[in-house]
């Protein structure tokens, strides 16, 4: 596996496995709290620490034409190398200070099968600053016949970023706002983490050996025209690639904000789906918005999967069922 490190000169090193480029001294640590010096490079000081672990749908993370209606082994590790203000997650993202307990690959995976889970899913907080444990976990998954898969914000370099796509099955990125000023100030990062964020999700796009779905936190004050870009963006790209609305109820720097309206939502819903094939309402769960978290085959309108909450009904073999579109959706 290849180290992402610079040795600069003296007892300073670079990290090169984001944008943020640390520059770490013996003792130090990078702004995502778990890469530091070791062993003259920087490497992944909390390798096999976890801080939560949980058994849950694949649908809640969400994931909706990826392996529906099977079962995840989520866990998080610790650190983000974004400060973003809303993060419902800041305990474990935003600190340094967790208690986190031992989770060695052999038990990850076994943990998996014993709870009767399909696959295994890196989740709550960022999973790229513990890039070894995951290609490492990951390719453990992979000899059990289990599935990996990760939520992200895509705010890494290049090549660690394709080590990653050449190992995972499925990949949820977050869109958190439409320009670079808004990613800056909602994140924290400096630079361009828009433009980062998009490079990465258009690489993932040109792949077909991986699965990719979006989520966007919509926020109170948005509105529709905000996502015009977004919509044209993804319509060019790839019109089928599943689009996650997420309901925002705002945490840690933001709380006290109201949570994102509703109508809202239901109305960039609308919009969004008259140039994307699948877009769905998450954190809702008023009855109108239950027909939002319905996968319908964009042909001839077939219901294809029917979600009541976390219950899933699929009516499909490898696409659908009675125009026999095909379009993701595995068994």
């Amino acid at each position: 596996m290849r180290s992402y490190s610079q040795y600069i000169g003296g007892d300073l090193y670079r990290c090169l496995l984001c944008p943020v480029g640390c520059e770490l001294r013996e003792g130090d640590r990078g702004k995502c709290q778990v890469r530091g010096v070791k062993d003259d490079k920087i490497d992944l000081l909390s390798y096999g620490q976890i801080t939560s672990l949980a058994v849950e749908p694949i649908e809640k993370k969400p994931f909706y034409h990826f392996m529906p209606g099977t079962k995840v082994l989520s866990f998080s590790t610790l650190g983000c190398n974004f400060s973003c203000k809303f993060c419902q997650n800041y305990q474990i993202s935003q600190s340094s200070s967790v208690p986190m307990k031992r989770l060695s690959l052999e038990k990850a995976v076994s943990t998996a099968i014993l709870k009767e889970c399909q696959g295994i899913c890196m989740t709550y907080n960022e999973p790229i600053p513990s890039y070894e444990y995951l290609i490492d976990l990951a390719e453990k998954a992979h000899q059990a016949g289990l599935y990996f898969v990760v939520n992200t914000n895509g705010y890494v370099e290049k090549e660690p970023w394709a080590d990653i796509c050449d190992t995972v099955d499925a990949i949820n990125i977050d869109y958190k706002a439409t320009n670079n000023n808004e990613y800056c100030r909602i994140t924290g990062a400096t630079g361009s983490p828009y433009y980062v964020m998009l490079t990465r999700l258009l690489e993932v796009i040109d792949r077909k050996n991986i699965h990719l779905e979006i989520s966007v936190p919509v926020f109170y004050n948005s509105t529709v025209k905000d996502y015009d870009g977004f919509r044209r963006f993804i319509s060019y790209h790839n019109a089928h690639l599943p689009v996650h609305l997420l309901r925002v109820i705002s945490d840690h720097k933001m709380i006290g904000d109201p949570a994102t309206p509703e109508s809202l939502l239901l109305e960039l819903q609308e919009y969004l789906h008259q140039k994307l094939s699948f877009v769905y309402i998450e954190n809702v769960f008023s009855e109108k918005a239950k027909q939002y978290r319905r996968t319908v085959c964009p042909y001839c309108q077939h219901v294809i999967v029917e979600r009541d909450s976390f219950d899933v009904t699929t009516h499909f073999d490898d696409g659908c069922g009675v125009c026999s579109s095909f379009f993701v959706l595995p068994k």
